[in-house]
């Protein structure tokens, strides 16, 4: 059982993060992105192109490579539904300082920000993280499988101790390195503090998703699905 102190301390790193809005950046760093966050670079690399979001990569002017989200919520509902439980970058942003705190790679957070209209419903938001480089594990070969799968063991070990849940396991979610290091991405189903019942259940989602990936790859299945 984990150590109430533990436990403790999560929620306390959780808390904080909350109410930050930027993490480990330079002076000149949180300038550029203050402006970044309210207007995309023209040499934004897009990685993703939707009628709600905007992902790319970019270099800040201090060689820093990074990830920049921007999120424009459209209908109603999602709208209010961020009100009432936060943005998806502000869950991204919340879940990226749980995870680093509890040892579980994924891209440093480095800042938040988030704009109303008429000071009520989230108009956009943005986030910024450091851009970790590698190979989704959907295209990873299959020769490295058996040296990343310890990695994997231990990180969801370490979500099952804490009774938090990434909540979309696809492959595409799990970038790894040259190193064969994982790392996390995509945390804004992320949850923490889960009761029994519901890490139950989120912990069987969570597991099911994951196994789908290799439900053709038999191979696959009986090395990473252990």
């Amino acid at each position: 059982m984990t150590d109430e102190n533990h436990i403790a301390e999560l929620n306390e790193v959780l808390a904080k993060a909350r109410r930050s809005s930027f993490g480990d950046v330079t002076q000149e760093e949180k300038e550029e992105l203050t402006g970044l966050s309210k207007k995309r670079p023209q040499d934004f690399e897009l990685i993703k192109d939707g009628s709600r979001s905007k992902v790319g990569s970019y270099q800040l002017k201090s060689g820093r490579e990074v990830i920049l989200k921007y999120y424009y919520p459209t209908h109603i509902v999602k709208k209010l539904r961020n009100r009432l439980t936060g943005s998806r970058c502000r869950r991204s942003w919340i879940a990226a300082h749980g995870f680093l705190h509890l040892g579980i790679p994924t891209p440093r957070p480095l800042a938040i920000a988030e704009f109303h209209q008429l000071g009520l419903f989230n108009s956009m938001s943005f986030l910024a993280t450091d851009h970790v480089k590698g190979v989704q594990l959907r295209f990873l070969e299959e020769s490295r499988y058996e040296t990343i799968a310890p990695a994997l063991r231990s990180a969801f070990e370490t979500m099952a101790e804490f009774r938090l849940a990434h909540g979309d396991l696809k492959n595409t979610n799990i970038v790894i390195n040259k190193d064969n290091e994982i790392t996390f991405v995509d945390l804004d189903a992320t949850r923490f503090n889960l009761s029994e019942k519901s890490w139950e259940r989120a912990q069987t989602h969570d597991r099911k998703r994951f196994h789908k990936n290799w439900k053709d790859n038999p191979y696959a299945a009986g090395i990473l699905n252990d």
